[in-house]
């Protein structure tokens, strides 16, 4: 079952471009990286049962049903689609050809992110152990898909834009 609410928020000013948390540990992220590095951009959150992130205001939900897991997707007028899968069998784009893989560490939880070139770009963050639900991992994947190279900026203001919600 796709649960997730969309909360709008104004990038506009919002942001000191410093740390998550100001420990200066960890990759900077959270809705005040698309905020502070897209402030030409006006974001909308998505909030799902694990995480929530920020997609461009204009973006549309397209309402996936997924079949073994969480999943979501919205897409804008300018080609790019963002698309996650959190459960228990999301995969890692990081084996494609021409993959570009550093690991990642948003506050505690480890992953990579990948940039594959292509027809289309494409920018994922993928996470092998979110949370540990009856002794099973949930992984998290996330993946921007865009053709114009001009989209990379948004495409990592999304991915950086992950917050946790595991309380």
């Amino acid at each position: 079952m796709l649960v997730a609410t969309v909360v709008l928020a104004l990038a506009a000013g919002c942001g000191d471009g410093g740390g998550e948390d100001g420990s200066g540990s960890g990759t900077r992220h959270g809705a005040e990286v698309a905020e502070t590095n897209c402030p030409d951009t006006t974001w909308q959150r998505v909030v799902a049962s694990a995480f929530s992130f920020s997609v461009p205001a204009d973006f549309v939900d397209q309402a996936p049903q997924g079949v073994d897991s969480e999943v979501g997707q919205w897409s804008g007028d300018n080609g790019v689609e963002v698309f996650y899968d959190y459960g228990w069998y999301s995969g890692s784009i990081a084996g494609s050809p021409g993959a570009v893989v550093e690991p990642i560490d948003y506050s505690g939880v480890t992953g990579t992110q990948t940039i594959v070139t292509g027809d289309p770009n494409q920018l994922q963050v993928f996470f092998d152990e979110v949370e540990v639900v009856d002794g099973q991992p949930n992984l998290l994947a996330l993946n921007v898909n865009y053709e114009a190279a001009a989209d990379d900026e948004i495409a990592r203001c999304i991915v950086g834009s992950i917050d946790w919600n595991l309380d």
